[in-house]
């Protein structure tokens, strides 16, 4: 910058004589000692000035200093409020919830939505009970949207499906109802009444060839051939549907018997497991081996079952040596007896070993030092 010319005069366009000039000028004219002779007056008086011309401007006290100087001067302290944590509060914690009535109150609120768990005013429902009536609930909302669906299929599908699900095979429905035999003749035709009327002749009424050759024969010259079959497939369709009737009803009994005698079991155990507390000594967590034989935990194909199912159905396949121990502890009634000796002998005999072990080395010990002087026995 030109000695005299003031800095609101200067653009960019103007060259800057520290940027362009010769080093021997920079370190002559430019160095710390010579910069201030560079500055026109104005320039030297801001320089020297810095706060000059902003006596209008009121600075803002610093906020920190400004608290510092209250709380000295023994002003208030700033209008800052922190959330004071008490002891009290933590040692507290977390508030107690009240099980039976939150229960109770979910068990109300499903009620006013339509799904009643069946509590009355008067009863006072845990986590268990609360749990194990909603699982009762769900189980028959299921049952109940599966058997409506049955109730609106056709005759024959519904008589398939009531009877295999009570325990019924495929296989024996289809004999039942003779699928593949005589429901496959067509009577609309003359090859298929005459096929009809020579099955029920052989097959039911149980005639020689010969005969049912005669009998068809003179039931075509009479043209009776089509009625007659028309009437012995009526008989068959009769026969057969209250044999298939018959069949499922026995296996829903049965069915029935088997659900009745699980949910028998179930409760047994659950009263079981609120009671014991050991078996023939041995101390038993009721709860874990309650939930492992009844909660369908663990996945099989597309299923879940108990965990114990499972590892049960491992051992059984897969690891005979645990099985034969199982089933000596059944056989035995659980008598543990047997393992317990081997353990016992097996630790006696090791300790005898260590104690004729050491018997041994002290002999050794005291043969060594026989017949010599105190002082060189030492300690042994």
């Amino acid at each position: 910058m030109e000695r005299g010319k003031n800095i609101e005069d200067w653009t960019w366009d103007d060259p800057i004589e520290a940027m362009t000039a010769p080093k021997d000028k920079v370190e002559s004219e430019f160095s710390g000692d010579n910069f201030l002779e560079t500055l026109s007056e104005e320039d030297l008086e801001k320089f020297e000035n810095p706060d000059s011309g902003h006596e209008d401007i009121e600075a803002e006290p610093d906020p920190i200093e400004a608290s510092d100087t209250a709380s000295d001067e023994g002003g208030e302290e700033p209008a800052v409020e922190y959330a004071e944590e008490s002891e009290e509060d933590d040692e507290a914690g977390i508030p107690e919830v009240d099980e039976v009535k939150l229960f109770k109150t979910i068990s109300e609120d499903l009620k006013t939505k339509g799904y009643d768990l069946g509590f009355g005013d008067d009863d006072e429902p845990t986590e268990e009970v609360f749990f194990e009536r909603f699982a009762e609930f769900a189980d028959n909302a299921v049952k109940g949207s599966i058997d409506a669906w049955k109730e609106s299929l056709p005759g024959e599908a519904k008589d398939y499906i009531r009877f295999v699900s009570n325990g019924g095979s495929p296989d024996e429905y289809y004999k039942a109802v003779g699928a593949g035999s005589w429901r496959s003749y067509d009577i609309n035709s003359d090859s298929g009444s005459e096929q009809m009327v020579r099955y029920y002749l052989k097959e039911v009424e149980g005639l020689p060839d010969d005969e049912v050759d005669e009998e068809v024969e003179a039931l075509k010259d009479i043209d009776r051939v089509d009625k007659k079959a028309e009437f012995f497939k009526a008989r068959l369709e009769k026969a057969s549907d209250a044999q298939v009737k018959a069949r499922a009803d026995e296996l829903e009994r049965l069915n029935k018997q088997r659900e009745q005698a699980e949910r028998g079991r179930i409760e047994s155990l659950k009263s079981t497991a609120k009671e014991l507390k050991e078996y023939k000594g041995y101390p038993i967590d009721t709860k874990k081996a309650y939930d492992a034989l009844t909660r369908n935990t663990v996945k099989v194909g597309d299923t879940y079952v108990p965990s114990f199912a499972a590892k049960f159905q491992k051992i059984w396949v897969e690891e005979p040596d645990k099985l034969l121990l199982l089933a000596q502890l059944v056989e035995s009634d659980f008598d543990f007896s047997s393992i317990e000796r081997k353990v016992e002998t097996k630790v006696t005999r090791k300790t005898k070993d260590l104690i004729k072990k050491g018997k041994e080395q002290q002999k050794s010990r005291v043969s060594q030092v026989k017949n010599k002087p105190v002082w060189e026995v030492g300690n042994f």
